[in-house]
This record gives C-alpha cells, structure tokens and sequence, in this order.
C-alpha cells in the first residue's frame, strides 16, 4: 500500500463507526510503539533490498540513518495530524453520544410510581375507614338491639302488670256493682214495707174508723130558743123513737145474717193473709229476678268491655309487631343494599388494585428492558472502542514499504 493511502485508510476506518469511542492513547504511546516497531524492522534494512528493476544492492549505514530520519519526520508529522483529526472526531463522537445517549432519567416513570402508591394507600386508608364504620354501625346496631330487648322486656313487663291491675279492677268493679245491686234490691225491699206498712196502717185506721160514730152539729143563732128547742126536743124523740124502732128491726135481722157469715169470715181472713204473702213473696222473687237480670246484664256490658279491651290490645300489638317487622324488613334491606355496594366498592377496589398491579409490573418490566438495553449498549461500546483502537493501531503500525529511490 503507499505511503499517501495510509491517513485514508486510517479516515475511513474511524469514520466507519462514527458512535465508537474516540482512540484514547497519547503522543509518547504513539511515538515510543512507532520507534519499536522501526528499531523491530531497522535490522531488516541492512539486509539487500531488491528494486523494480530487478538488480541488487547494499545502502550504506549514512544513507539508512538518513532515510529513516525521514520517515521518522514524516511519521511524526503524520501522528500530529493524526492526534489533531482523533482530538476532532472524540468531539464529533462526545457530541453525537451526547444527543443518542439513552436518558436515565426516570423522573416522570417515579412520578407515576409515586402517584399510584399514593392512590393504593388512599384506597387503603378509605377500605380501613369502610371496614371502621362497619364495625362502628354493627356495634351501634348490637346496643340498639340490646336496648330494644330491655324496652321491649320492660314493656311486657308493664303490660303484664297493667292487664293485673285491669284484672283487679274488673274484679273491683263487679264487687261494686254487687253491691251496688243488694243496696238497690235492700232499698226497693225497704220501699216495699213502707208501702206495705202504710197500707197496713191505713187499712187498721179505716177499720179503726168504721167502728166510731161521727156527730156533727150545726149551730144556728139563739132566736126563740125556748120554743124552737121544745119543737126540736119532740122533733128529735119522735124521730129517735121511729129510728130506735126501725135500728132495733135491723140490729135483730143484721144478727141473725151475721151468725150465719161468721163461718165464711172466720176463713177469709186467713187466705187473705196466705195470699198476700204470696203476692209479697212474688214481688220479691220479682224484684231479685230483676237484680240479677242487672246484674248479669252489668256483668255481660263488662264483660264485653274486657273484650273488647283485649281485642284493642291485641290490635295495637299486632300492629306494632307488623310495623317492627316492616322496620326489620326494611334494615334487612338497607343493610344488604350497603352489602351489595360494599361488595361493589370491594370488586372495583380489587379491580383497581390488580390493574395497579399490571402496570407497576409492565413499568418494572419496560424498566428491566430499558436497564437490559442500556446494559448492553454499555457492553458493546467497550468492543467497539478495542475493535476501532486495535484496527487503527494496526493501520498505524503497519510496515511502512521502502520508497524507490
């Protein structure tokens, strides 16, 4: 090869691979590893050198000194130029690494990173609160149900004892309405002998009166009282003479008839008094019937007010259980519609947390990739920085070919 292709070949060589890494030995390497290789091939020179024409001949040693004086010149020259073009292409190649070198810089990767993290702790700290107020509502839930057993314990309680007092006071009240009606039969069977007792009365103080002569006198004023009283005086005998005759004829005949009523009298009397205590017997049998129809009658108005009480109550309590089972009913909802969207929040959270999951491990495997590439970019670029040192090495230290004279 010439002597003027050796800076070509040495150009394209290092132009080849423009990303390598510059040649990274100094002048005095360069200088000492071309004096050795000269002093390696000087004993090579004194031996007989054949030129183009074909004839033989053996330079003396000024002439050897001389023309390795030269080239030892123009090597010199030309490592110069080679340091100059090698300092230009280090600044081309740290130029073009600088704008194709890969960034390391995960900045905004860890900013995602970071925000996902702190999401995944958000909805950590929000499951923590849901879980939280579960048991704040259950406990919540177990002392109102607590609560509820003892009013409701209480209530049966109070109602055991109400229906005890309500027992009682029937009771009380049928006891007063007994006695009530004696003190009403006792009053009508006193108002029974006082009219039995002023009829009694009456009838002896007419038959009383039947056996009395009523007498009246009429009085006029005292005018000829003399005459007018002789005239009164045979009046009054002639008439007590005839009535004295006439009483006489009717006292014998009112005898005689009354010896023969006397057996028949003898015998009323007695079916009079018979009857007349049947009679009072039927009036108070009467009367007792009565008290008891309103007795009975008080008894059944009671007894259908106890009834209709208890029908009541048992009303009320049939609606109150209608209306703790309609609010059971109704918490059983709510709680199985907070359950369901507990459930749903659960199904999304862990939808959210695996999908958290896949892109933190496709973020960790682009960071491997990125890592594994950047590694072996690193990798390569030690061999191509030997491989273009060790080609230009040998570009440079090639045997240089003895000029024709």
């Amino acid at each position: 090869m010439p002597y003027g292709s050796r800076s070509a070949l040495m150009t394209c060589a290092e132009s080849s691979n423009p990303t390598s890494y510059p040649m990274s030995f100094s002048r005095l390497d360069a200088l000492g590893f071309g004096r050795s290789r000269l002093q390696d091939n000087g004993p090579r020179l004194n031996h007989v050198v054949t030129m183009a024409s074909g004839k033989v001949y053996s330079p003396n040693q000024k002439e050897i000194l001389k023309d390795l004086n030269g080239r030892l010149g123009a090597y010199l020259e030309k490592v110069k130029a080679l340091e100059e073009s090698n300092r230009r292409f280090e600044l081309q190649i740290q130029q073009v690494s600088q704008k194709r070198t890969v960034s390391q810089d995960y900045s905004h990767h860890q900013k995602t990173i970071d925000e996902l993290e702190s999401q995944i702790s958000d909805m950590k700290l929000t499951n923590s609160e849901l879980y939280l107020n579960i048991d704040n509502t259950r406990l919540a839930a177990d002392g109102f149900r607590a609560k509820y057993d003892a009013e409701l314990a209480t209530r049966f309680i109070i109602e055991a004892d109400v229906k005890k007092l309500k027992a009682s006071s029937s009771d009380l009240d049928m006891q007063n309405r007994c006695l009530e009606a004696e003190v009403q039969i006792l009053s009508k069977e006193l108002e029974n002998l006082k009219k039995d007792h002023i009829e009694e009365r009456e009838h002896l103080l007419q038959q009383k009166l039947k056996c009395h002569v009523n007498v009246e006198v009429t009085t006029s004023e005292a005018t000829q009282l003399t005459n007018d009283l002789d005239k009164l005086r045979k009046q009054y005998n002639e008439i007590a003479n005839h009535h004295q005759k006439v009483y006489e004829a009717w006292f014998e005949h009112k005898i005689l008839e009354t010896k023969g009523r006397n057996i028949q009298t003898n015998l009323e009397p007695e079916s009079l008094v018979r009857h007349k205590r049947q009679l009072f017997k039927l009036r108070k049998t009467v009367q007792e019937l009565e008290v008891e129809r309103e007795v009975l009658q008080s008894l059944n108005s009671a007894q259908e007010a106890a009834l209709h009480e208890t029908i009541s109550g048992y009303d009320v309590q049939l609606q109150n259980i209608q209306e703790t089972v309609v609010k059971k009913e109704n918490e059983l909802a709510k709680l199985k519609a907070e359950a369901d969207s507990l459930a749903c929040d659960s199904r999304l959270l862990c939808y959210l947390k695996d999908l958290l999951e896949m892109e933190i491990r496709t973020y960790a495997l682009l960071m491997d990739e990125e890592e594994n590439r950047i590694a072996d970019v690193i990798h390569e670029k030690p061999h191509d920085i030997t491989y273009n040192r060790q080609k230009s090495m040998s570009i440079i230290t090639k045997n240089p070919p003895i000029p024709d004279p």
